[in-house]
């Protein structure tokens, strides 16, 4: 085991390893970078294109969350237009520049094998193997957010650490949790001069671009990235069952940040506190999706691997304990790991098998200037692949953007009847297509032209709608 530590505890050795494990990393995600199925990256994409033509986000189309996200969309949209492997290879690309960042913070704070063992852990953890090839922003969050964390740590420039977190909340406002559990780190520390330089160089950047909006657009970025989100009604997964289920799926990253209560705590203080006041938040919401935890992952993964480091070294005189705590994590993260990646293959990437029927059949029945509305999983999906473009530059259809009163769905019907509306599709009782007055246009005013069951995904009906 010393042979071992002395080893790994080697820049030229670390490195080495390192690479190895985003060699491995990359092969198991690279079937995900052609994958297609429905989901919500497509309307941000979607949103990104709208941008890319001149839109404005909040004036001219609905948009949740701070204005980051969709600009970055829109960058890779001008450079590469709507290339899907583009798009899902940056993400890729996004969540290896994470994992090198937790290499830096953890080398810096640790040792060699700790700034190791956070990226096996953090690579190799199934919520970072699902999102790593999906393009939701949260992988940019992270990654901002983690910069920030790197220039406070390792480089004590905490002004900059400031603003890299300002650009970390302007893509989600999941961010500010952390950022401001981190201040107030700072501040009961009773490190004042950094709590201002931080807090100076995140309001500069952060206020100031919120404050452009708000010129620009007025009130509705405002009730679009703020009173939209504590509007919205509980419904869905419950915050237990998401935590169940991560727990489930992610067993050995939660058995080893469950260690900690053996190591020495004060050195993962501000790690422990900066993860438990991410649950707590995420515990209070009124409602969370499963993503919304990838950005506690790299603080978890340091935990966990500075735990087991410590547990080792701790043991090192007791071969048979060493070796008992060596055999059992190993044969955990096995186990774990390779569910994770079957899981992947067997269900993740499966590509949507209704696809190109759905497609080739807008393409033959439709003109380029024909537009499609519908389903906010599908309809951006559609729209982008066949190059059509959106009714009323809405590609989301969230049906809380009904339930809040964001959207009336009267008048969004009277505008959809004088547009050039050409399909319209929905998945039966889910989203939009599960609103009443909705349905009642689409039987008045739409005739049912295909029912497509997919095996995976489930039905698809297509609306012909105008002329």
């Amino acid at each position: 085991m010393a042979l071992v530590s002395r080893f790994l505890d080697n820049k030229r050795n670390s490195l080495i390893i390192f690479s190895l494990i985003l060699i491995i990393f990359i092969s198991i995600e690279f079937k995900g970078l052609s994958h297609i199925d429905p989901g919500d990256e497509y309307v941000y994409i979607y949103m990104g294109k709208l941008v890319a033509e001149g839109y404005v986000p909040y004036r001219d189309f609905f948009l949740a969350h701070p204005p980051l996200l969709v600009f970055s969309y829109a960058l890779l949209y001008k450079l590469f237009g709507f290339k899907l492997f583009m798009f899902k290879f940056v993400e890729l690309l996004v969540f290896i520049l994470s994992s090198f960042f937790i290499y830096l913070i953890a080398r810096h704070k640790f040792n060699y094998t700790v700034a190791l063992l956070s990226v096996l852990f953090f690579l190799s953890s199934k919520i970072i193997l699902f999102e790593s090839t999906y393009f939701l922003g949260m992988g940019l969050t992270t990654l901002l957010f983690l910069i920030g964390l790197y220039y406070a740590i390792n480089r004590n420039s905490y002004f900059v650490s400031g603003l890299f977190m300002a650009l970390s909340a302007l893509t989600r406002l999941n961010a500010l949790v952390l950022i401001i559990a981190f201040i107030l780190i700072l501040f009961i520390k009773g490190d004042k001069k950094n709590v201002y330089h931080i807090s100076f160089g995140f309001l500069l950047l952060f206020a100031a671009i919120n404050f452009m909006f708000i010129i620009i657009t007025g009130f509705s970025f405002i009730q679009s990235v703020y009173l939209f989100h504590l509007l919205k009604p509980a419904i869905g997964s419950t915050t237990l069952e998401i935590f169940t289920g991560f727990i489930k799926e992610n067993f050995f990253l939660v058995t080893g940040f469950f260690l900690f209560i053996f190591s020495r705590k004060r050195e993962i203080s501000i790690f422990l506190i900066l993860a438990f006041s991410y649950f707590v938040f995420l515990a209070v919401s009124k409602r969370i999706f499963s993503f919304y935890l990838v950005i506690v992952i790299p603080l978890l993964s340091i935990i966990a691997a500075y735990s087991v480091d410590y547990i080792l070294k701790r043991y090192n005189g007791d071969s048979l304990i060493k070796y008992s705590i060596i055999s059992l994590l190993t044969i955990i993260f096995i186990v774990n790991t390779s569910i994770s990646v079957n899981r992947l293959y067997d269900f993740d990437f499966i590509d949507f098998g209704s696809f190109n029927e759905i497609k080739d059949y807008i393409n033959d029945n439709s003109k380029n200037e024909d537009l499609l509305f519908g389903d906010a999983t599908s309809a951006p999906l559609f729209a982008l692949f066949t190059q059509r473009d959106i009714a009323l530059n809405m590609p989301d259809t969230n049906i809380q953007l009904f339930q809040t009163g964001v959207v009336d769905i009267e008048d969004l019907i009277v505008k959809l009847n004088s547009s050039n509306v050409r399909f319209v599709i929905i998945r039966p009782l889910s989203g939009i297509g599960s609103i009443r007055e909705f349905q009642a246009y689409l039987e008045s005013e739409c005739k049912l032209l295909k029912w497509f069951k997919d095996e995976l995904q489930g039905d698809f009906l297509l609306y012909g709608c105008g002329k």
